[in-house]
C-alpha cells in the first residue's frame, strides 16, 4: 500500500522516537501524539497530557517544527526530538521544574544520554534555566546511536520548501572537555563525519526561492545522486564585534569598526 505524504513524514518521526526510546530510555517512555507545528523561534516542545480520547486516556503532545528540516543538519532535528523525550521521561519518572524550568535532574539525564545542556549551545554554558539549548557529546550515547540510525538510510522523506534562514553558526559536536569535533578528528574522519551530519546544506549559504529549482539542490539527503551547486559567495564574520558580510572566497577584509580581520 502506498503511503500518503502525511503518513510518510509522521512515520519517519515516529520511527526515530521509537528508536531513541528503545536505545536511550529502555523503551519506558509512554506513547505520545507527535505533531508538526511552526511555533516561531522554537524547534520543539512537549505539552503534558494535552490530548484526551473518549476513554479518558491522556497523552502528551510532542511538537517538532518542520521549518528547520531543510536548513539545519539532521542531527539537530534528532537532538530536538531527544531533548523533548527527556522532558517526557522526567514527567513520568522525575520531578519537572515549575513552568518549564530546565532543572538539574533534567540536565543530569540529558548528559547521561550524550547531550550536554547549555544555554548557549556551546561548551561552558549554564546547564539549567528557562530556555535551554544543548550540544552533542562526541562519542556519547546519542552521537553513536545517531550515526547508527543514519547508517540504516534513515532520512526525512519530506522537507519544507521555505526553510528558516540560519543566522547563527551551526551547532557542533564537542567532546566532554569542550573541544570541537574538527579539532579532534583527522581530515579523512572529518570528511566522513561532516557528510553524515549533512552540514553541506546550511540554508543561509544559498538564496532560496520557493518557486525556484534551486530548492532541488538542497534535497541531496533524500536524493543522493544530486549534487549541490558550488557557492560563489561566502560569509565573513568579525569575531570581535560580530559584523557580518558576504563576499567572494579568499578575500582579505578588515573591519572598519574595530580594525579586526574578518574570518570566513
Amino acid at each position: 500500500m502506498t503511503l500518503t505524504p502525511s503518513q510518510e513524514i509522521y512515520s519517519a518521526v515516529e520511527k526515530a522516537y521509537a528508536f531513541f526510546n528503545r536505545e536511550l530510555f529502555a523503551d519506558k517512555l509512554p506513547d505520545c501524539l507527535i505533531v508538526l507545528q511552526r511555533q516561531p523561534k522554537m524547534m520543539g516542545y512537549v505539552s503534558p497530557k494535552r490530548w484526551v480520547n473518549s476513554n479518558k486516556r491522556f497523552v502528551d503532545e510532542l511538537a517538532i517544527n518542520p521549518e528547520y528540516f531543510l536548513g539545519y543538519p539532521l542531527i539537530e532535528i534528532m537532538q530536538t526530538l531527544v531533548h523533548e523525550q527527556c522532558h517526557i521521561w522526567q514527567a513520568k519518572f522525575g520531578k519537572p521544574g515549575r513552568r518549564g524550568y530546565h532543572n538539574l535532574e533534567w540536565a543530569d539525564k540529558m548528559q547521561s544520554i550524550g547531550l550536554m545542556p547549555s544555554h548557549t549551545g556551546l561548551p561552558n554554558g549554564k546547564k539549567t534555566g528557562e530556555h535551554m539549548n544543548d550540544y552533542v557529546i562526541l562519542g556519547g550515547k546519542f552521537h553513536s546511536l545517531y550515526l547508527q540510525l543514519i547508517e540504516t538510510g534513515y532520512h526525512l522523506p519530506w522537507l519544507d520548501r521555505i526553510p528558516l534562514t540560519r543566522k547563527e553558526k551551526s551547532s557542533s559536536v564537542f567532546n566532554i572537555e569542550g573541544l570541537s569535533a574538527d579539532k579532534i578528528l583527522n581530515q579523512d574522519e572529518l570528511k566522513i563525519y561532516s557528510t553524515k551530519l549533512g552540514e553541506n546544506i546550511i540554508a543561509d549559504q544559498l538564496e532560496v526561492d520557493a518557486e525556484s529549482d534551486e530548492v532541488e539542490s538542497l534535497l541531496a539527503p533524500i536524493r543522493l545522486s544530486q549534487t549541490i551547486k558550488k557557492n560563489t559567495r561566502v560569509k565573513y564574520r568579525c569575531h570581535t564585534c560580530g559584523n557580518q558580510l558576504w563576499g567572494k572566497p579568499n578575500m582579505n577584509i578588515i573591519c572598519g569598526d574595530c580594525n579586526t580581520a574578518f574570518v570566513c
